[in-house]
């Protein structure tokens, strides 16, 4: 597209004409479309995609001055600048199990049951031997035994005699293990 024809658009779109933003967007189609390839949001589909290279189209065209270099490439910066904005949000660690899910409806509307079957699935034995890791890591060795006399594995009488820790040791050491419980719970 020649420059002459481009100034006159974007000058077009800065009065509000509608049918000159599709032109220019028409015209760089070859950008969007790169573009587009390059980014990916779960739930946007094609239409949401379109309707952001209009946005960006719109805002390039007001803010483009003209006397600085080519609309082309300042277009293109900011449509870059705009789908990393739309992008940014969903990259956030704690969102990271959001872009990890798979979506049921179109498994099932693509008719991909192996899909389902081999999703990775979450076992709750997995996390509870993690957390007594945790710990059991965390114990002393009096706690570890006032947890095993929590337990049931052994005795006051069993502790006395075989470890020598007396009645109020055992205590004490008994409530650390359930705080150090309770904090982890939490």
């Amino acid at each position: 597209m020649d420059t002459r024809k481009e100034m006159e658009l974007i000058q077009r779109i800065k009065q509000g004409e509608d049918e000159a933003l599709k032109t220019l967007v028409k015209e760089y189609r070859p950008v969007i479309e790169r573009l587009k390839r390059k980014y990916y949001r779960r739930d946007y589909d094609l239409l949401d995609w379109e309707q952001e290279a209009l946005i960006a189209c719109y805002i390039a065209a007001v803010k483009f001055k003209g006397a600085r270099g080519r609309f082309a490439s300042f277009f293109d910066r900011c449509l870059n600048n705009h789908f990393c904005s739309l992008i940014r949000p969903y990259m956030t660690p704690r969102r990271k199990p959001y872009l990890l899910a798979e979506s049921l409806d179109r498994l099932i509307e693509e008719e991909d049951i192996r899909l389902i079957h081999e999703s990775r699935r979450v076992h709750p034995e997995y996390f509870i031997e993690e957390f007594y890791d945790e710990i059991f890591a965390s114990l002393t060795k009096i706690e570890a035994i006032a947890l095993a006399m929590l337990m049931g594995i052994t005795s006051p009488e069993e502790i006395y005699e075989k470890w020598g820790y007396n009645d109020d040791q055992i205590q004490h050491a008994r409530w650390r293990v359930q705080y150090k419980f309770r904090d982890a719970l939490k």
